[in-house]
């Protein structure tokens, strides 16, 4: 069972796509903003700049990679950064 403040790293591999997968139990993300957090210049931080998640996500979908995010506040959160495989 997963403790609070673990971090479990896994990967995924598909057919066409390869998985990364970034699970924490922390304090996780609000319904209200999870659907705002690859925004550009979206933080809820007071000296973030929105621009870690918004830069990723833009580098990922570069490559036809995609990333999300999954999360239940005061439970977890979980990235996925789905990569294209190379034939």
């Amino acid at each position: 069972k997963a403790m609070k403040g673990d971090i479990v790293i896994s990967i995924e591999n598909g057919v066409t796509h390869n998985l990364l997968h970034f699970k924490d139990t922390g304090t996780g993300v609000s319904a209200q903003n999870l659907p705002r957090i690859f925004n550009q210049f979206f933080s809820t931080e007071s000296n973030g700049t929105g621009i870690g998640l918004a830069f990723s996500k833009m580098v990922m979908e570069s490559m036809d990679g995609k990333i999300e995010c999954f999360s239940v506040e005061g439970e977890y959160t979980e990235f996925i950064l789905t990569f294209p495989k190379i034939n």
